[in-house]
């Protein structure tokens, strides 16, 4: 049931193995345990291990080697790592990266998995990683407690533990901070059996929002009739606001 699961999930592309056993041997109507996957990230601070790898380098013995740490920081974030974090550790909301439905996924569709992920933090704190994990949920009869497998921070531990992706800069945000990205798993085309994962930092900002004519919030850089997924969310709770206050 689990032999499959590879780091943040699809690591090693195993999950392909399961779909061609599925298409090959499941009954019309057969069920799936696992019958989804989900994969989530959220932001996190790493104070401890910046520290213990880029931040010493100021003080070693007595002896300020500062002009080390560009080349620490870049080091530092061109590896990702599995690690456990703690649930304190993160600093905003989780985002859901991909959603899989195991019953229906093609091969082509694991190819490459592409999803713009937005977060916003909920305390102030260092931003030093995203931090990637899943959760499987298995089907179970009408009227049963659902159950899940997870690896999220907070869970119990698993050997699975967390995927990180570092950045190679140390950014003191505060709560209420807009981060906006692109994740991208895209399988090695020498190796399939390996994905390349990658993250494209595209905004972040202060979650200010102002109000127009005709009672629209139009938030800072994005024009009045901007239908990104930050402008819906905004407009979805100004008009809650709107309901609860009537």
């Amino acid at each position: 049931i689990s032999e499959w699961m590879g780091f943040y999930l699809l690591h090693e592309s195993m999950l392909n193995s399961v779909v061609f056993a599925r298409d090959k041997f499941l009954k019309p109507n057969g069920a799936m345990f696992p019958s989804s996957a989900q994969i989530y990230a959220a932001v996190i601070s790493m104070d401890d291990l910046r520290n213990e790898k880029i931040e010493f380098w100021r003080d070693v013995y007595g002896f300020n080697f500062s002009s080390i740490i560009p080349a620490a920081a870049q080091a530092f974030a061109a590896n990702t790592a599995v690690v456990d974090v703690n649930e304190d550790q993160i600093i905003t909301n989780e985002f859901l990266v991909e959603n899989i439905d195991l019953c229906t996924v093609t091969p082509a569709q694991l190819k490459e998995l592409k999803q713009e992920c937005f977060f916003t933090t909920h305390k102030s704190g260092n931003f030093h990683a995203f931090c990637i994990w899943f959760d499987c949920r298995f089907p179970c009869a009408e009227g049963s407690e659902e159950v899940v497998l997870s690896t999220a921070p907070g869970a119990d531990k698993t050997h699975w533990q967390q995927f990180v992706v570092k950045m190679p800069d140390s950014d003191l945000l505060e709560k209420d901070t807009f981060i906006e990205s692109l994740f991208t798993f895209q399988q090695d085309e020498a190796n399939p059996r390996f994905y390349n994962v990658s993250v494209h930092l595209t905004n972040i900002s202060k979650e200010t929002e102002t109000e127009t004519e005709g009672e629209i919030f139009v938030l800072p850089g994005h024009e009045p009739a901007c239908d990104c997924m930050k402008c819906k969310i905004a407009r979805s709770f100004a008009a809650e606001m709107d309901i609860d206050e009537d």
